[in-house]
C-alpha cells in the first residue's frame, strides 16, 4: 500500500539524494584538513623515519580556493560541497516547483531556479572560457619565495616541500611550474635528484611533467591514490552517464553518511526502510525522472559556470566517458541556450592535448621512467563505493577511483564479495597466486607493477593519514627498488581502521581487529545493524508505520467493508 506518507517520503529522499550528488559529485582528492591531520599525529607513536632524497609532495584538490589568492586573510570560498545553509535555502526556494514538476511534467521553473541557486555558489571560483583565472581567486599566497634545505640529520619527511599549485588550471601549465619548483628544491639542497609523491589529482600535474621534461631529475615517482587513466566519478558526472542503484544508494548512505550526524543517521534509516518494505520502485523510478530533467536542463549549464571550465578536472574524465561529455558540454545548450555560445575552442585545445598526448599515454610513460632508472611505485586506496550513481557502484573502489582505474588493470571481486573460488584456486597453483589479498578479493598480478604496488582497504581517497606517511617514507628510504616483500610490516595487501588511525598486514579476514572505540561505536551507531540506537529507532518507526496504516483504512473504509 503506497500512502500519502510513504510516497511523500520517496520525494524526499529523491531530492536529497539529488542535491547530495550535486556536493558528493565535486568531491573529488580532498586533502585531509589540518585538524583532522593533527589529531591522527597524536595517535601515531611511531616517528617517521625521513628519507635521504628530498621529498617533493604534489597533493591533490584542497577544500578551498583563496578568494584573494595573494592574501590568505582575505576569506575562502568553498568548493567541495555547498556552504552551510546553502541546502535549506535551495529546497526552500525550489520545492513548490519540484511537485509542479511531478505533476504536471513541466521543469523548466524548477530547473531555473536550480541553476541559478547552485550557480551563484560555485561561479567565483570558474575559469573563463579559456580555463583562465579572470580573478583574484588562487593559492599565490601559500608559495615559498625562498627554499630551505630542511634536512634533520641527512634525511628529509614527506611534506617538507610541498608543491602549491592552482588544481584548476591545465595540468600542462601547472608541470612548468613544478619544473620549476624541482630545479628550486635541488639547488636548496644540493641533491641531484628528488623523491616525487603524485597524490590524487596531482597525479595529472605528475604525469603531464614526465611528458614535458622527462626523468632526469627524479630517483623515486610515488602515486597515491589515483585513478591512472581517470576517475569513474568525474567521468561519468561529465558524460552523463549515470544510473539510479537503490542498493548502492543505501550501502553509500550507510558507509559515507551516517555517521556524521543524527539527521543523516534518520535519512539513512529512512532509506532502508523504503528499500526493504518494497518501496524502492517508486522512490527510484521518480528519482530517475527528476533526474533526466536535472541532467539535460541543468547539470550541462552548472558544470560550464564552475568545474567544467577547469582543465585540472577535466584531466580526470578517462578515454571511455570524454568525447561524451565533450558534446554534452559544448554543445551550445550547457552555456544556457544562449544565442551566442561562448567560443571554448582554446579549452578545447587544452584538454584534447593533455587527454591524447598525456592521459591516454600514461602507461608508457610510466614505462619510459623505469626505463631510465626511476623507481616506480604506487598506493592503491580501495574498499570503498563509488557515488551511488554510477552503473561502476558495485565495483570497489576508494570511493571517487575504481580499484581497476587506480592499479591499472589489477582483477577484483564486486564490493563485499570474493574471487570465484575456481579464480582462487586456479591462482593458488600459479607462480603469481603469491600476489592474490589474503582474504580473496583482489588478484594484483593482473594490475600493473605488481612488485611495487600497495593496496590499502577501507582507506578513503580522502583520506591522507599519518600511518601511511610513515609508510610511503619507509618505502621511499628503503635501499633499492623496493618491493612488496621486502617490508615485513607491510604486506602488498594492508588494512585500515574505519577512523583510519590503524593499520594492519591485511589477513584472510579482510577485516582490522576492533579497538574498543570500534566495538563501541557498534554499539551504538546509526551504521550499525545491531547498533543499540538504530533497533530503537526501528521500534518506533514500526509502529508509527503500523498506526498510520490502520488510520489509512479507517479512512478509507476498509475496516468495515
Amino acid at each position: 500500500m503506497k500512502n500519502t506518507w510513504q510516497k511523500a517520503l520517496c520525494v524526499l529522499l529523491a531530492f536529497t539524494m539529488l542535491f547530495s550528488f550535486s556536493a558528493i559529485s565535486f568531491a573529488e582528492d580532498t586533502d585531509t584538513p589540518d585538524t583532522e591531520a593533527e589529531e591522527l599525529t597524536e595517535e601515531v607513536t611511531e616517528e617517521i623515519p625521513g628519507v635521504p632524497v628530498p621529498v617533493i609532495y604534489v597533493g591533490g584538490r584542497q577544500d578551498y580556493i583563496y578568494a584573494n589568492g595573494k592574501d590568505p586573510e582575505a576569506g575562502t570560498y568553498l568548493t567541495a560541497s555547498l556552504p552551510e545553509g546553502a541546502m535549506g535555502e535551495i529546497i526552500d526556494a525550489a520545492g513548490k516547483e519540484l511537485f509542479n514538476g511531478i505533476l504536471k511534467n513541466d521543469w523548466d521553473s524548477f530547473c531555473d531556479i536550480l541553476y541559478n541557486a547552485i550557480s551563484e555558489y560555485f561561479a567565483p571560483v570558474a575559469l573563463d572560457e579559456k580555463g583562465n583565472v579572470t580573478n583574484t581567486t588562487g593559492y599565490d599566497c601559500l608559495k615559498k619565495e625562498t627554499l630551505n634545505d630542511e634536512a634533520i640529520e641527512g634525511l628529509y619527511g614527506l611534506h617538507d616541500y610541498e608543491f602549491v599549485y592552482d588544481w584548476r588550471l591545465d595540468p600542462c601549465a601547472n608541470a612548468v611550474e613544478l619544473a620549476s619548483f624541482i630545479k628550486a628544491v635541488k639547488a636548496a639542497t644540493a641533491s641531484e635528484k628528488v623523491d616525487i609523491v603524485a597524490s590524487g589529482m596531482g597525479y595529472s600535474t605528475v604525469l603531464a611533467y614526465l611528458a614535458q621534461c622527462g626523468y632526469a631529475d627524479l630517483e623515486a615517482c610515488m602515486i597515491y591514490g589515483a585513478g591512472l587513466n581517470g576517475s569513474d566519478t568525474v567521468g561519468a558526472l561529465f558524460s552523463g552517464d549515470l544510473m539510479i542503484d537503490d542498493d548502492a544508494l543505501n550501502r553509500y548512505i550507510q558507509e559515507n553518511l551516517s555517521d556524521t550526524d543524527i539527521v543523516l543517521g534518520l535519512s539513512q534509516y529512512a532509506a532502508d526502510l523504503v528499500i526493504s518494505n518494497g518501496f524502492a520502485d517508486s522512490l527510484f523510478n521518480l528519482t530517475t525522472r527528476i533526474y533526466k530533467q536535472i541532467y539535460t536542463k541543468v547539470l550541462p549549464r552548472i558544470l560550464m559556470d564552475s568545474f567544467g571550465t577547469m582543465p585540472g578536472y577535466w584531466s580526470l574524465v578517462g578515454d571511455e566517458y570524454y568525447e561524451t561529455a565533450k558534446e554534452i558540454s559544448f554543445s551550445g545548450k550547457s552555456a544556457g541556450e544562449q544565442e551566442e555560445a561562448p567560443d571554448y575552442s582554446v579549452l578545447i585545445k587544452k584538454l584534447d592535448h593533455f587527454h591524447y598526448n598525456i592521459l591516454n599515454n600514461a602507461k608508457e610513460l610510466l614505462d619510459g621512467a623505469i626505463k631510465d632508472g626511476v623507481k616506480l611505485y604506487n598506493v592503491v586506496k580501495y574498499g570503498k563505493q563509488i557515488m551511488p550513481l554510477s552503473a561502476n557502484a558495485d565495483k570497489t573502489s576508494d570511493g571517487i577511483n575504481l580499484l581497476e582505474s587506480s592499479s591499472l588493470g589489477a582483477t577484483a571481486a564486486k564490493l563485499g564479495e570474493k574471487l570465484t573460488e575456481e579464480y582462487i584456486a586456479g591462482k593458488a597453483a600459479a607462480p603469481d597466486g603469491k600476489f592474490l589479498s589474503p582474504d580473496g578479493e583482489v588478484d594484483a598480478s593482473t594490475g600493473y607493477l605488481p612488485m611495487h604496488t600497495w593496496y590499502i582497504k577501507n582507506l578513503p581517497q580522502a583520506s591522507e593519514p599519518e600511518i601511511v606517511n610513515i609508510m610511503l617514507e619507509k618505502i621511499l628510504a628503503f635501499d633499492g627498488y623496493t618491493t612488496v616483500f621486502d617490508l615485513e610490516e607491510y604486506s602488498q595487501f594492508l588494512v585500515c581502521s574505519n577512523d583510519a588511525d590503524r593499520m594492519e598486514n591485511l589477513t584472510e579476514t579482510g577485516v582490522i581487529t576492533p579497538s574498543v572505540k570500534d566495538e563501541l561505536e557498534e554499539l551504538i551507531g546509526f551504521d550499525s545493524p545491531t547498533g543499540i540506537i538504530k533497533k530503537i529507532f526501528s521500534i518506533v518507526a514500526e509502529l508509527v508505520d503500523m498506526m498510520r496504516y490502520f488510520i489509512d483504512i479507517f479512512r478509507s473504509g476498509e475496516l468495515f467493508a
